[in-house]
């Protein structure tokens, strides 16, 4: 009887002592991590970002691209975060470089393990300004999803006196004699290059607009390139990442599974593509308070990139800082402790 009053007294002084440490985080200064990378998930060396509303600036990113901010009264978590590059005349290596995500500077304080931790990815200055103001086609224009789809195939139909839905199944036409199949193999050539050309028009009104922050526009543009091409990988992720910036999480859900079913036939249940999906799935679900399925996503990501990385590698940090964050919410506190002990041997290996 005595251990079973032992065990409730240290649970419940764990659970006030992580409570307590937060809310002396809430009146000082509190230190976030950046991870800084390119598009290419690339770390870039050397940057200098600092908070528009005040506070000191980082170091310059080390060779795995992580700085160190600080922040004067530390906001709540969810609260806003606005980051920006500071000015080249004050350090050099930051010439050329644009913030790309969090659009405009602007994350959001992250819930998880003390020190909280914030993706940062730039991109050129110049490459981002043709995002902003190059595309061939007008999606506003578009009539409806299948505007531009039907808009190519009524064109086609005039050129060749086919029928729309003959058109769209003209491959089986190779079956014919000869002659009838080199004319059915130069339609079908010309339908693919055209329907290729449509799907990179949306990809590209799709990044421009994810690029200006207007996600919902972006995401319509994604879904109009997986109409024509359902199982791209590509494709799909950059739905994913709109849906999610959109704040439509139950969308976002259903992508992101999709893709794990799509990376799992053709990468196998082990790759390490496949840990990035588990792990956007468990914040999802975690965001919603749907924490057994997060736990679920959690623990795929960390046993796959637990068998082809490190212990201590920076890309289980995502993954440990949700799973921490979780089992808090579940009271699960021992469990918590274990997995921040083993946040903070990661982050001391990269924070220098």
């Amino acid at each position: 009887m005595r251990s079973f009053f032992w065990t409730i007294f240290l649970a419940l002084a764990v659970f006030f002592c992580h409570d307590l440490a937060l809310a002396q985080n809430r009146g000082t200064v509190i230190q976030i991590t950046l991870n800084v990378t390119d598009l290419n998930k690339k770390p870039v060396k050397g940057i200098v970002l600092s908070n528009k509303a005040g506070g000191a600036q980082s170091g310059k990113t080390n060779g795995s691209g992580i700085t160190i901010i600080e922040l004067p009264n530390p906001p709540e978590p969810h609260a806003p975060i606005y980051l920006q590059l500071v000015s080249e005349e004050e350090i050099k290596t930051n010439k050329g470089w644009a913030i790309y995500y969090p659009y405009e500077g602007k994350a959001y304080m992250p819930y998880g393990s003390d020190p909280p931790f914030i993706e940062v990815i730039l991109i050129k200055e110049i490459d981002l300004e043709y995002i902003k103001n190059h595309s061939s086609i007008s999606i506003e224009g578009t009539p409806n999803k299948e505007g531009q789809r039907q808009s190519i195939l009524s064109k086609t139909t005039k050129e060749t006196e086919l029928d729309s839905n003959e058109i769209v199944k003209e491959k089986s036409l190779l079956n014919v004699e000869t002659k009838e199949k080199e004319k059915s193999f130069n339609l079908s050539q010309d339908l693919d290059d055209r329907i290729a050309g449509i799907i990179n028009d949306a990809l590209r009104w799709g990044r421009s607009y994810y690029a200006k922050g207007k996600y919902q526009e972006a995401a319509i543009a994604y879904r109009k390139a997986l109409e024509l091409k359902p199982d791209d990988i590509r494709i799909i992720t950059e739905l994913g990442l709109a849906l999610t910036r959109a704040e439509d999480y139950n969308a976002a859900e259903q992508i992101y599974e999709r893709s794990v079913s799509i990376k799992e036939k053709q990468l196998g249940p082990d790759h390490l593509d496949l840990a990035t999906d588990h792990v956007t799935l468990a914040s999802l679900y975690y965001r919603q308070g749907k924490y057994s399925e997060a736990e679920d996503h959690c623990k795929k990501a960390l046993n796959i990139r637990g068998q082809l990385l490190e212990p201590d590698h920076l890309d289980l940090l995502g993954p440990l800082e949700i799973y921490a964050s979780l089992l808090w919410k579940r009271h699960r506190e021992h469990e918590a402790v274990e997995i921040e002990v083993h946040i903070k041997a990661i982050r001391a290996k990269y924070i220098q």
